[in-house]
């Protein structure tokens, strides 16, 4: 990434040079009191002024996107986890009863595939592994 952001400071020092290097080719050419040269001047300025605004919007929001992505590489699915098992163990044991047949009850009624049997098996086997 930062590899890319050193790319677009290059390509802009590039730009800009090119832009005033036109400038004085204007000026070299039709001299200075030309009407021309004060016309370039403020082309140049403004192309100048362009190019490093859009350098800075284009960085702003790619640091932007990174930053989601980094949010989107940390997994709400662990926290859950985590959360769910400290819950869990401050239930007592008719307390997380009655949630097993709860839950058993609701994966009956959406017609899912695994049993809640296999899903507590699963989950109290991650927890002996972690």
């Amino acid at each position: 990434m930062n590899r890319h952001r050193i790319n677009s400071v290059v390509s802009g020092v590039v730009g800009t040079v090119f832009i005033w290097v036109a400038v004085l080719m204007v000026r070299s050419i039709g001299g200075a009191t030309a009407p021309m040269f004060n016309f370039a001047l403020l082309i140049g300025f403004l192309a100048t002024v362009g190019l490093w605004l859009s350098w800075a919007v284009m960085a702003f929001q790619q640091s932007g996107a990174e930053q989601w992505h980094e949010k989107a590489k940390r997994s709400p699915a662990e926290d859950d986890a985590r959360l769910s098992r400290m819950l869990l163990q401050m239930l007592d044991e008719d307390e997380r009863r009655t949630l097993k047949h709860r839950l058993r009850d609701d994966l009956r009624a959406d017609g899912q595939a695994i049993s809640l049997d296999e899903l507590v098996a699963r989950g109290e086997q991650a927890g002996r592994d972690s």
